[in-house]
């Protein structure tokens, strides 16, 4: 997140009550920033950059690790409603701007550098090179 000059906080609901994640979410998103809501259960992950009744619904968007047919079809175009995502087992993540933000250029030359050391890598061979490469590369 640092290219784009964030970072993030991130609240447990094991540690802090219901009240207090809507008033974070909320007071986050007025802010101009998205919350992320992670279940600790397999589900759907929320972008949200929205809500209605005091923090109770988010708006935003779903998205659910490893489900590439179901994230490609994503739009930022249609927000859905999220009621009730405070009642679950989750971990709330506030986007933040970041104090120290790196530059564009920056941080495209590590990614292509940190790129090209997954490659040359001896370490990790695959049945299909460029597959395992390309999976490497996506998780890192």
């Amino acid at each position: 997140m640092a290219v784009y000059g964030l970072s993030c906080e991130v609240f447990d609901s094991e540690q802090y009550n219901a009240e207090t994640l809507m008033h974070l979410a909320t007071e986050n998103i007025l802010t101009g920033y998205p919350v992320v809501v992670e279940p600790k259960e397999y589900e759907d992950i929320i972008l949200a950059s929205g809500f209605s009744h005091n923090g109770k619904v988010l708006k935003g968007i779903s998205f659910l690790d490893g489900d590439d047919d179901k994230n490609s079809v994503m739009s930022f175009k249609q927000l859905h409603s999220f009621a009730g995502w405070y009642k679950k087992k989750i971990r709330l993540i506030l986007i933040k701007p970041s104090a120290d933000k790196v530059s564009v250029e920056d941080a495209c030359k590590e990614a292509l550098y940190d790129g090209y050391r997954l490659l040359s890598n001896e370490i990790h061979r695959f049945d299909q090179q460029l597959v395992g490469y390309g999976l490497v590369i996506y998780e890192n």
